[in-house]
């Protein structure tokens, strides 16, 4: 009888033991097996992160800054080639004014610069006006002197070929214009308009076409030029060109000639 009353309890006994010991290698287990992650992970992927990010945006940066300068590129060398013409173009223009007025000199260099009116054109400090109107000898002289010069008195032969030039250009068809020389009050003795007489040695006389003579020939006519061929004008005409004597009272346009007003370029 009393073996049958603890045999039971003693195997119950067993089974409690048994279950606490086998939750207890359970739990054991699963720790083993779900180890908690160290702490720096997280922080090691917020950094990754960030570095992810600011290098991302340092290349769109690049890439903006690449392709606003690739487009602008071509603009830009367009302005520069347009500046670089305008340059050169006023080059050209400042340069010739350099002679009468030095606009590039040095600030401490002092030079005169040379102007002329309206519609008279600039050489050598004398300005010179090419009439479009038809007068005399004497009217022509007269009218130049009412607008502050005279007829033109021709010294060198750079002033010589500069007005024959300008003949060419102002001329049109017709190219024979009024200077003043004449040798009206002692024939054969030309006299210039301020009362200089003419230097045999810078007399620019043309060729004449029906004898290729040289002028001035002193051709008189009783019944169609009685007063001869005192006046001269200057012509531009082929083969040759320069001065010829004409009679005084025909109609011919005029070349007249004033001192260049005169004014330092550096104050």
């Amino acid at each position: 009888m009393e073996m049958d009353i603890y045999t039971p309890l003693e195997k119950h006994t067993q089974d409690i033991y048994t279950t606490v010991e086998l939750t207890k290698d359970k739990k054991e287990g699963q720790m083993e097996a779900d180890p908690v992650p160290p702490a720096n992970v997280d922080y090691r992927m917020c950094l990754f992160n960030i570095l992810l990010f600011l290098s991302t945006l340092l290349i769109v940066v690049v890439v903006i800054i690449a392709v606003y300068h690739f487009t602008h590129y071509k603009e830009m060398t367009k302005n520069l080639s347009t500046l670089q013409f305008q340059f050169e173009q006023l080059n050209k223009i400042v340069r010739p004014l350099d002679k009468f007025c030095p606009l590039r000199e040095p600030p401490a260099l002092v030079k005169m610069c040379s102007v002329c009116p309206h519609n008279w054109l600039l050489f050598d400090s004398k300005c010179y006006l090419f009439s479009t109107d038809k007068q005399n000898w004497y009217d022509s002289q007269d009218t130049c002197t009412s607008e502050g010069g005279h007829l033109v008195i021709i010294e060198t032969k750079e002033e010589q070929d500069i007005l024959t030039a300008l003949l060419e250009i102002k001329g049109s068809e017709e190219k024979s214009y009024w200077i003043g020389l004449t040798d009206e009050i002692k024939e054969g003795h030309f006299v210039w308009v301020d009362n200089k007489p003419l230097d045999p040695q810078k007399a620019f006389w043309g060729k004449r076409q029906n004898d290729n003579g040289t002028e001035p020939d002193h051709w008189t006519d009783e019944l169609n030029n009685p007063f001869g061929q005192n006046c001269v004008c200057l012509q531009k005409k082929k083969p040759s060109s320069g001065w010829y004597g004409l009679n005084c009272e025909n109609q011919k346009k005029r070349i007249c000639e004033a001192a260049a007003s005169t004014f330092p370029s550096r104050i």
